[in-house]
């Protein structure tokens, strides 16, 4: 349960590593940072924008309000992998991690800026 938390979005004087998908955030650029104590551990998480869009996009599709990589990886998987350059439905050949994958971002991005027209 968390006790408190905090949510800010500055611009980065360092780099920082995001949460979600692993990569850094580099200086300069803009970022979430999600601060706060759950269940009696503090946490500090910092995510790219698109990942924090990721996250909540995850969150209301499926009205919740926890996630983790994996839940997000497979959710990404089914939605975009069955026509993706890399492999079909995330297969043991694809050598990109869903999270990272080029072309299910732009996919996503696509379909979220349809989203947001309507």
């Amino acid at each position: 349960m968390i006790e408190f938390e905090t949510m800010a979005q500055p611009k980065a004087r360092k780099q920082h590593k995001c949460y979600l998908c692993g990569y850094p955030i580099v200086y300069g650029e803009r970022y979430f940072r999600h601060s706060g104590k759950c269940d009696g551990e503090f946490f500090d998480n910092c995510y790219h924008e698109e990942c924090s869009d990721l996250i909540e996009s995850y969150c209301r599709e499926f009205m919740e309000t926890e996630w983790d990589r994996d839940a997000i990886s497979e959710w990404l998987s089914d939605r975009y992998c069955r026509d993706c350059r890399h492999g079909t439905e995330q297969d043991d050949d694809c050598e990109v991690s869903v999270l990272l994958c080029r072309s299910i971002r732009a996919k996503y991005r696509a379909e979220h800026r349809q989203k947001n027209r309507v």
